[in-house]
């Protein structure tokens, strides 16, 4: 039986530009996170804070804003791990070829 395009059906350009579109909201949510994990890095190193501050930080964010997913105490922890393992943004952005636009047959 052969396919037939039906509403759901985008063909290869379509595809493409799907996947393009979730590559680059995937680099700025990793981009956001490691400019979060920067700054908690840098107010812990310079202001003295301690490691209950996360914890506070998670908790007022989940009551100022309920439907804001993500910042949860470990994931803020992890944040601040991720941006002291990687200091310079540059060594985690997409390599090149990750990078060329696709293109259809």
């Amino acid at each position: 039986m052969p396919r037939t395009r039906g509403a759901g059906h985008h063909g290869p350009t379509g595809v493409a530009a799907g996947v393009q579109a979730v590559l680059a909201v995937n680099a700025e949510l990793v981009h956001l996170y490691w400019q979060v994990g920067c700054l908690l890095a840098q107010r812990q190193q310079q202001a003295g804070w301690g490691a209950a501050v996360i914890p506070r930080l998670a908790q007022d964010l989940a009551n100022a804003l309920p439907e804001l997913k993500g910042f949860s105490t470990r994931n803020l922890d992890r944040m601040v791990a991720f941006a002291r393992a990687y200091p310079r943004p540059l060594e985690f952005a997409p390599q090149a070829v990750a990078q060329i636009a696709w293109r259809g047959p």
